[in-house]
């Protein structure tokens, strides 16, 4: 059964889901996806069994930031499609990402079930066609990043930046998943090479990528 998302948000939304007049019943269903968003959050953190707030000023610091971010991905995808399936997707890929992006920066890890949990979340709305450029997406992806990860000598990439990418892949197709993919790395190194410059990573060090290949797949989500 497909679901006609177009037909959920008719009330507040024009076809595109674009902003269509109503203000403030835009401004509350928006700031209910992200309240949403925050609640799955600290949920699945919980669920992880970390401590939600640590005595690290640092951790928290970073805590509350993913979670501001997801807030705000969360009503930018709200008045981008309006109430419908593809809001819900999009606001369960925000909180699962949101998740992993977390366990990257504490542990440079992110568990396999994330990976799952996004391949699942690719099928909250079944469409034949939508399935098949997911499959064959996530897969082409898998195996470049496979191929990149056995010509680097340094672990650049690691195991949870391809599974993260690969799983995302699914959900945005082929040529959305590598866009997201080449945003994520290049904001990614940017950012690690400012920080080496600065003094502030070793460049012998692991670097999270996760949080930014999780930048790079909503704003291709948004596209």
């Amino acid at each position: 059964m497909k679901f006609n998302d177009a037909a959920l948000g008719a009330a507040l939304f024009n076809g595109n889901g674009i902003f269509d007049g109503n203000v403030l019943t835009t401004a509350v269903i928006a700031s209910l996806h992200a309240f949403i968003f925050v609640s799955v959050s600290v949920m699945m953190i919980g669920m992880k069994k970390k401590i939600i707030v640590s005595e690290s000023k640092e951790e928290n610091v970073r805590l509350a930031l993913l979670i501001l971010a997801g807030g705000v991905f969360s009503v930018m995808i709200c008045l981008r499609y309006g109430p419908g399936i593809e809001s819900l997707k999009g606001i369960v890929l925000v909180g699962i990402l949101s998740v992993a992006s977390y366990s990257d920066l504490l542990t440079h890890t992110a568990d396999n079930y994330l990976t799952v949990m996004i391949l699942i979340t690719g099928l909250i709305e079944y469409d034949s066609t939508k399935m098949l450029k997911g499959i064959i997406g996530a897969s082409l992806i898998l195996l470049f990043l496979l191929t990149v990860a056995s010509f680097s000598k340094n672990g650049s990439i690691g195991g949870a930046d391809i599974k993260i990418s690969a799983a995302c892949g699914m959900i945005l197709g082929l040529e959305k998943g590598l866009l997201a993919l080449l945003t994520g790395l290049l904001t990614g190194v940017a950012t690690m090479l400012l920080l080496s410059a600065n003094g502030k990573h070793g460049r012998d060090k692991p670097f999270p990528l996760v949080p930014f290949l999780a930048v790079g797949a909503l704003a291709m989500y948004l596209v």
